[in-house]
């Protein structure tokens, strides 16, 4: 997932990938509560609504690029929930996402 990058005093939080450093345009934000939201979302295991926040997650987050190639959170532009994940983490959300959503 991605990792919060409050800012002092704002009500929101722009979030950055641990793996491409990528991040939203400052006007491109997650109101505090969208990471319960999300977490919601996932727990429900609601097909619909988890593409809906994704489609619209990725009408403002594009991903970069790692070593090279393809940046494999870019299944997971959603906000963050724990903090800065490892790589096998974010590789395991995705995998479970990917199931979620009927892409494996």
């Amino acid at each position: 997932m991605m990792h919060d990058v409050a800012l002092p005093g704002l009500p929101v939080q722009l979030i950055q990938c641990p793996l491409c450093g990528k991040r939203p345009d400052p006007v491109d934000v997650y109101p505090y509560r969208a990471p319960s939201r999300w977490r919601g979302l996932l727990e429900k295991g609601d097909k619909a609504a988890v593409i809906e926040f994704l489609r619209r997650d990725r009408a403002f987050f594009q991903h970069g690029l790692v070593e090279g190639k393809r940046c494999p959170a870019d299944i997971l532009p959603g906000p963050g929930l724990d903090g800065p994940p490892t790589r096998e983490q974010i590789t395991a959300r995705v995998s479970a996402l990917k199931e979620l959503l009927g892409l494996l």
